[in-house]
Formats: structure tokens, sequence, C-alpha cells
């Protein structure tokens, strides 16, 4: 992709939000860049708009809308959209065409046929499109790439990743739990991270079936319209023979309240990744065999401080490149995610061409 055809060769690259909750923060992400002018912002709840102008007076009244296709209708150079999952794909493309850039919130979509018409019409009209994989970008997660690379855990063979929740549940955004709006739980709002996360991590490896379970076990007692599950758990294997367990739940008797983990196992050593005091703080750990010893330490090099998904976004329209987690690493994604449903509600495993 050229940089002509992926953005502005000069100025500021003019960039608008759709969806004030989560996007929010995506809003004063593109604030602090300096290639970015924001020139609109949008959100149907009132409230939204009031809190983001109080935070930010001067941003002027005529750049919110409440309206996403009239907002669209100004052909900003790149869109941001934060909506409930079933409107990341009319939204998506809506914007593609009118010529913008998009980065999309996980998941990509509610199912691999949007999410495949999405990545095909970003790729015959020339456009980016970014899923918004925000994991890739932690500290600990460029030190493990690095560690992978330099070759001291040897072939990765197996991973096992998760996020278990005691007390999860969403509440107050009911579209959460509402299967026609979200497209299931806690799988397809915690795990596409941790799927994402380790498959990237594994070097993208192409997928041949996956087995999965899910249970309904506390949402339907807690929240009146629960139907999507409270707990998943799966199991990818990949073409190459190697393989991935996921386990995922917004409510469960887990250990501390937030329980997140990436662990990667190879011929020369582990990689290993957790949070630490049921937050969202994290530590990173090698583990090798030293004169027949396991011995485990934090890598070397740890970065203090890494690009946001956003900034990335912004650098790839700049300077016309590829972003990391591309459309086609969102489709990849969705196609486990479909997989793992399906196969909970059939009770067999799904297998890929």
């Amino acid at each position: 992709m050229s940089k002509a055809a992926a953005g502005k060769e000069h100025g500021k690259v003019t960039a608008a939000v759709i969806g004030l909750g989560m996007g929010r923060g995506h809003l004063y992400s593109l604030l602090a860049n300096p290639n970015v002018r924001v020139v609109a912002a949008c959100d149907k709840a009132p409230e939204r708009i009031d809190r983001v102008r109080q935070e930010h007076p001067e941003l002027k009244a005529d750049l919110f809308f409440d309206d996403y296709q009239k907002l669209i209708e100004t052909r900003p150079d790149a869109v941001i959209v934060a909506l409930p999952n079933v409107l990341h794909h009319p939204v998506t493309m809506a914007a593609l065409k009118a010529g913008a850039h998009v980065l999309c919130e996980k998941p990509m979509a509610m199912n691999v046929a949007e999410a495949t018409e999405m990545a095909e019409t970003a790729r015959s009209l020339k456009r980016i499109l970014m899923i918004n994989f925000s994991y890739r970008f932690k500290a600990t997660t460029i030190a493990m790439e690095k560690v992978i690379a330099s070759g001291q855990i040897g072939e990765i063979y197996f991973a096992s990743t998760g996020w278990l929740r005691q007390n999860g549940i969403p509440r107050g955004m009911g579209w959460f739990y509402r299967k026609d709006m979200a497209g299931g739980g806690p799988l397809i709002d915690l795990g596409v991270h941790r799927i994402d996360l380790a498959w990237y991590l594994m070097g993208r490896p192409k997928v041949e079936s996956v087995s999965g379970t899910t249970f309904q076990k506390f949402g339907p007692k807690q929240v009146e319209g629960y139907d999507v599950e409270d707990l998943a758990a799966g199991f990818v294997k990949f073409k190459d023979g190697r393989c991935l367990q996921i386990a995922v739940s917004w409510a469960s008797f887990c250990e501390t309240p937030e329980q997140m983990w990436t662990e990667l196992y190879g011929t020369d050593g582990a990689i290993i990744e957790r949070n630490t005091g049921g937050g969202y703080q994290w530590t990173v750990k090698i583990l090798k065999d030293v004169a027949g010893y396991r011995i485990g330490g934090e890598p070397a090099g740890l970065p203090t401080k890494t690009p946001s998904s956003i900034d990335h976004f912004v650098d790839c329209i700049v300077n016309g490149t590829e972003p990391g987690p591309s459309a086609q690493d969102g489709l990849e994604v969705q196609r486990i995610l479909d997989g793992l449903y399906q196969s909970a509600a059939t009770g067999r495993q799904v297998r890929f061409e």
C-alpha cells in the first residue's frame, strides 16, 4: 500500500471516534497524537458527549454528532469504531466505503461472514482496517516477542491462555449479555484478547480444528435477559501439530478478582506472563534448564514505555504501512471464536479446511 493510497502525505490525519464509552479513551489518545487533528466524535447518549466536553472544553460543539452516518459524511481520514459488537460490521463498512481508514474494536464482528466482508472491502478499497488487539502493545508482550525471536525457548509446541473473573458479569450495559447484540459472553469479550495474544506470539499458525464448551451457571441468576455463557473453555489444534488451550469467565470461583495468563512452552524453555494482585499489573518470566536446574527470571530490557494501539494505527496511515493487528488477523481470530461456539453448541469438534 503506497503512502498516497494510505493517507495524507502532507498535514495531519483527520480523525473521528464513533462511540464514547470505550471510545472515550481512544479519543483522548488521538488528541495527544501530534499527527492527528480530531474533527468529529459521536454517541447517542448526551451524557457521554457532555462528559467529554467537560473534560475537554476546547472541543467545539459542532464537532459532536448523535448519528454516525452524519459523522461519516464529513469524510475524516480515519475513523475509530467503538460500539456494541453488532454494530462493528455495518459502521466499519460505511466508514470504509466513505474512504476512511478504520480501527475497529474487538471482536472484529459477530461472525466470520461479517469479518470476511469487512476484510475484503478494506482490501479492495485500499484502506487500512486494524482490529484493536491492544494487548499486543504491552511491555510484557514486546519482551516476550524478543525472547521468542531470539530462540531462547526453542520451538513453541504448546500454549495456555485465559482470563477468569470472579464476579465480572457486565451490569448497566445490557447489550453485553445479549447474544443478538454481543455474539456471546466472556469468550468473545475477554477470550478474543487472550486468543489473539497467544496465537500471535506462536507466530500466527493456521488452525486445523477447535473444540469448545460453554457454561451458564451464574449469569441468568444475577441479570434478567442474560442469554450468553459465563464461562468457556476450549482447545485449538494447529495444522503444524501445535496446540493452544483457553479458559475464560465472567463469573467463577477463581482465586483472584482477575486471573490472566499466557504461557508458551518450548523445547528449550518457557515464557510465562501473568497478572499480579488480581488486577492489571503484569509479570513475565523465562524458565530455562541451567546445569540441570529449572531457573526462572525476568527478561532483560523490559520496555518502560510502549506505543498505544491508537499511535500504531496513526503511524500506519502516515507511513502507508500495514497494521500489526490486521484485518486478516481479526478474521483468523474470528474463525477460532466461531468454531469454539459451534463446537460448544453441537458437542463436536470443528475442523477447518
